[in-house]
């Protein structure tokens, strides 16, 4: 009897070890990277996350070369995910920071503006009567602080070729969340002198409701300008002398913003004002929301 219950008790104890063990190699087959993101249970640093460090989930902590920052929600199997780390490839460190936003970007997600700083032409955004990738605009040559020395140009049109120009991009917040935007850009015009001859330039952000989320002004007769020579004949007044006026490059940065779920766009446009004839034209780079 005794060695009876010896036996069941064994095979009892072997059937739970399989039990597990399989059950672990099941969990673990199907634990991905997204589904962990998706989940909210891996964040990476902010600072990783910037400078594109990719990252892969390995199943030996020990393996592990570098560092990273791994959240556990209460209630989850804790005994499982601490068997997950993420680990930084090709020897990429992705650096840990203490108490992550749970609004900030994380793994696999890329920022809301896409070719924030014009280097794949217009990809991504809508355009009329703009073109990108220019590394000068006449005697105009990038910021020293561009990262890629080109930027991108919205014009009037030639002449009375049109009136306005605009580039734009949508993007979308699933979360309510804060974020700063940024931008560097040079209003170029050829117009001054009378008042109601007003050219401008606007940049904006703003909620699929029609609210504005942000919003900023340069005109003819509001801006400080800085004189300008040889400025490009073929798009704007062509013939008439290539001499105006420029703000100069300008970077501005906002206070934190506050973000609605929903769909938003940010806009850069430049409009003649009162007469198509006399040309303006806005240069931009380094589109930045984070």
């Amino acid at each position: 009897m005794k060695n009876f219950t010896v036996i069941i008790i064994t095979i009892i104890s072997l059937g739970c070890l399989i039990f597990f063990s399989t059950s672990a190699t099941a969990d673990e087959s199907i634990v991905t990277l997204d589904s962990l993101i998706q989940s909210q249970d891996v964040v990476l640093s902010e600072d990783a996350l910037a400078e594109g460090t990719p990252a892969e989930l390995v199943s030996q902590p020990s393996a592990i070369t570098g560092k990273g920052v791994l959240k556990q929600k209460i209630g989850l199997l804790i005994s499982q995910l601490a068997q997950w780390r993420l680990r930084p490839i090709d020897g990429l460190e992705i650096l840990p920071r203490d108490l992550i936003p749970r609004w900030g970007l994380i793994a696999g997600k890329g920022p809301l503006i896409v070719n924030e700083e014009f280097t794949n032409n217009l990809n991504g955004w809508t355009a009329s009567n703009a073109y990108a990738g220019a590394t000068s605009f006449g005697s105009i040559v990038p910021d020293p602080v561009s990262k890629d020395n080109a930027f991108a140009v919205a014009h009037t049109g030639l002449w009375d070729a049109a009136s306005q120009g605009f580039i734009e991009q949508s993007f979308k917040v699933n979360t309510p969340k804060e974020m700063t935007f940024s931008v560097l850009y040079n209003f170029v015009t050829t117009e001054g002198g009378v008042t109601y001859f007003n050219d401008n330039a606007i940049i904006s952000i703003s909620h699929e409701d029609g609210t504005v989320t942000y919003g900023l002004f340069e005109s003819t007769n509001s801006s400080t300008f800085i004189p300008v020579t040889g400025l490009p004949s073929n798009i704007i007044n062509g013939g008439r002398g290539q001499n105006g006026n420029q703000t100069g490059w300008v970077q501005r940065s906002s206070d934190p913003i506050l973000f609605d779920r929903g769909n938003y766009k940010v806009r850069i446009e430049v409009n003649d004002v009162y007469d198509e004839y006399v040309d303006s034209a806005i240069l931009v780079d380094m589109v930045g929301l984070e």
